[in-house]
């Protein structure tokens, strides 16, 4: 998604910033994250632990919370 969004992007000019794309794309990440916790006995073959799991999506977080409050903003582009 975010490649698909660097090359809108570069090809129009509209100019959609990391924070809004990190918005946008945690809405139905977070219904993902919330069917795998659920059903993660029943969907797989060899479920992960319950502490790996809460591992992982305190680290997709972070990472999230790092885009959203850490990224440099871009440059406001003038013509």
């Amino acid at each position: 998604m975010f490649n698909i969004t660097y090359l809108y992007n570069r090809i129009f000019d509209v100019n959609i910033s990391i924070r809004v794309i990190v918005v946008l794309i945690n809405i139905p990440i977070m219904i993902l994250w919330y069917i795998a916790f659920v059903y993660n006995d029943f969907l797989c073959i060899n479920p992960i632990s319950y502490e790996m799991f809460i591992y992982l999506f305190l680290f997709y977080l972070y990472l999230n919370i790092y885009f959203y409050c850490d990224y440099p903003h871009p440059p406001l582009r003038h013509n």
